[in-house]
């Protein structure tokens, strides 16, 4: 269908996709999680853009395991555990 006199022209962005990545996008389509291509790509950009200042999964476990409540009740749970460890030994060795 031709253009409109002073009708904007859509932005359009070529490039290939690795065989794994174009297998796992038709598998989300079929899967109806994406009515399209080009909506799956636009939620994968506006994902990454939202989210990568913010840390992952790894550096917050390693904050988290450096809180010093956290290493308390870490110190506890591992008393608690050698506690029972070694009160099974006792009851072996007695039989």
């Amino acid at each position: 269908m031709p253009r409109k006199i002073g009708e904007e022209i859509p932005h359009r962005m070529c490039f290939t996709f690795l065989p794994q990545n174009r297998k796992a996008l038709q598998k989300a389509m079929d899967n109806n999680e994406f009515s399209t291509v080009a909506e799956c790509i636009n939620t994968a950009i506006r994902y990454y853009f939202e989210n990568k200042d913010k840390p992952d999964e790894q550096t917050r476990f390693n904050e988290w395991l450096e809180m010093p409540e956290t290493r308390e009740r870490m110190r506890v749970a591992m008393r608690k555990v050698l506690k029972e460890e070694q009160e099974k030994d006792r009851e072996l060795a007695g039989q």
